[in-house]
């Protein structure tokens, strides 16, 4: 897989498993996005994971 397909497909997967989840893409983009760097392991990774009360607190601070 090409590394333009590999991002174009990880986007989808982001935007979808918000969608499942029943929370606003945008936020849990967000979320994702301003998290995932301070991540280190697995347990941190999976963290990120949508949870609404956790992008019910980011939403409050933005």
């Amino acid at each position: 897989m090409s590394c333009c397909a590999h991002s174009s497909a990880t986007c989808y997967f982001l935007v979808e498993t918000a969608q499942v989840n029943e929370l606003g893409s945008a936020a849990y983009l967000y979320h994702v996005l301003t998290h995932i760097a301070t991540t280190g392991t697995l347990q941190a990774l999976k963290a990120l994971l949508p949870r609404l009360e956790i992008l019910e607190a980011d939403k409050k601070v933005s």
